[in-house]
């Protein structure tokens, strides 16, 4: 009995010794991280978590280095809030990624800006940092972390475990802007005038706005640019941008939805804008006859146009106008032919184009028929273009390739493009001219310009806001 009281007692003081692990063999329970949602942990060691609704993800980002001689390779660290379920990578050197904290290799010298979006359930963000990443040539010798790194540069370089920037490095010239912007207030009825006040950082000289309602984009370097205000004159729920610039780069800030106008007798906050694109219809007073032949177009177009643009098949000049002689015009046809007649209606909202082929029959006057079958009153060869293009994209990421297509009618033989980016307007008579690639290289809101031009005229197709570059 004593040998069996021995063993019992043994067996009970050795377990008390492995579960409080005082012989030292056990390891010990690692300690819970640090983070903001966990409250308290109680004596049972139970979590208490708080619940989080959900909120859209704020896009930031470092990396272990910011410069170095070709080949490069840099890990970039996501550092985003709002639980983001998906990334997406923008190296600068049209090589992209999908990881959270990807490993990139820079193998060409240069100065690349690095782009990362975020995305959960309730949207993305962009963070663009502008001339963040500087790559020599391998027989270089100076590093040139002097000419972009930033004080966040600093701090990463010191996070990593990395070398911390040189006194001459963080005494940068400036870092480029992060934009952002307040307004007065967000919802109103029509006319609803906002004042918009720039809260970017990073010492921006340039602002430039789009308010999203049609109006043109506002681009200046004094305090009325930078602290503008607008006046929103139709019911709607406007997306506004902001892109602030400086000499280092620039930034865009975009806020979806963020101003809301209700006509004066609503009180629908989400109420959509009270005009519709037109859809474009005319009638003539008479469709046949002998040259020459005048004939009296009418405008019965729906959808409120202000705007009217009339070619009448016969190689005159196309005629634009927002007057009552440009809506409903008399033209006369001084030659035998059938013509094509079309009829573009225009508003704030867009455009629409009515064709009638073979509309409009006249006959020469010694023709004793109305037939015109014998070829005396043949078609004019030629008439002037009317300009109309599209792009494989309207948005995405710098460096944004864009390859535009003519859609001009009237067998155009010349094309003069205007990217609306501050290159060079290209003009030239082969495949290349009539439907041309176009690389975006900085973020901004784009208009794109296109003539078509042939012996008998020119028109050109205008469309405004058309490329977004992030």
């Amino acid at each position: 009995m004593l040998a069996v009281g021995a063993i019992l007692c043994f067996l009970t003081l050795g377990g008390l010794a492995l579960m409080s692990g005082n012989d030292g063999s056990q390891s010990e329970v690692p300690q819970a991280p640090t983070d903001p949602t966990l409250r308290s942990i109680d004596d049972t060691n139970s979590i208490d978590t708080v619940s989080e609704e959900p909120v859209l993800p704020a896009a930031d980002f470092w990396s272990d280095n910011t410069s170095g001689g070709a080949p490069l390779k840099v890990q970039f660290f996501d550092e985003s809030n709002g639980s983001p379920t998906s990334w997406n990578w923008n190296f600068g050197d049209r090589v992209t990624s999908t990881k959270q904290n990807p490993i990139h290799t820079y193998t060409t010298a240069g100065v690349y800006t690095v782009g990362e979006t975020v995305t959960n359930e309730e949207g993305k963000d962009t963070e663009i940092k502008t001339k963040y990443i500087t790559v020599t040539s391998s027989k270089d010798t100076d590093t040139l972390v002097d000419t972009g790194s930033t004080e966040k540069n600093t701090d990463t370089a010191s996070r990593s475990g990395g070398t911390a920037l040189t006194d001459t490095a963080s005494q940068s010239t400036g870092t480029a802007p992060t934009a952002d912007f307040s307004a007065s207030h967000t919802t109103g009825e029509a006319p609803l005038k906002v004042s918009f006040t720039d809260e970017s950082t990073g010492s921006p000289t340039e602002w430039k706005w789009n308010f999203g309602d049609g109006s043109p984009i506002i681009d200046g370097t004094t305090s009325a640019y930078q602290n503008p205000t607008h006046t929103y004159e139709k019911a709607g729920v406007y997306e506004v941008k902001e892109t602030a610039i400086n000499s280092v780069g620039r930034d865009t800030e975009t806020k979806t939805g963020y101003i809301t106008v209700t006509a004066p007798d609503s009180t629908d906050t989400t109420s959509e804008p009270t005009e519709t694109a037109p859809d474009a219809d005319f009638s003539a007073d008479i469709t046949s006859g002998t040259a020459p032949l005048t004939v009296t177009f009418t405008d019965e177009s729906t959808g409120s146009s202000t705007e009217w643009k009339w070619n009448f098949g016969d190689g005159s000049p196309i005629i634009d106008g927002t007057t009552s002689a440009y809506q409903n015009p008399t033209h006369t046809y001084e030659k035998a032919g059938v013509y094509e007649v079309k009829e573009t209606a225009i508003n704030s909202v867009g455009r629409d184009t009515e064709t009638k082929t073979g509309y409009i029959t006249v006959t020469s006057p010694e023709d004793t028929g109305t037939s015109v079958d014998t070829g005396t009153a043949s078609e004019p060869t030629e008439t002037a273009p009317v300009a109309d293009f599209s792009a494989s994209q309207t948005s995405g990421e710098v460096p944004l390739t864009i390859s535009f297509s003519d859609e001009s009618t009237g067998s155009p033989t010349e094309w003069k493009w205007n990217f609306g980016d501050g290159s060079p307007i290209i003009d030239g008579t082969t495949s290349a001219y009539q439907n041309p690639t176009h690389t975006y290289e900085k973020a901004g809101v784009y208009e794109v310009k296109e003539t078509a031009i042939n012996s008998v005229g020119r028109d050109t197709e205008i469309k405004t806001g058309y490329i977004t570059v992030t």
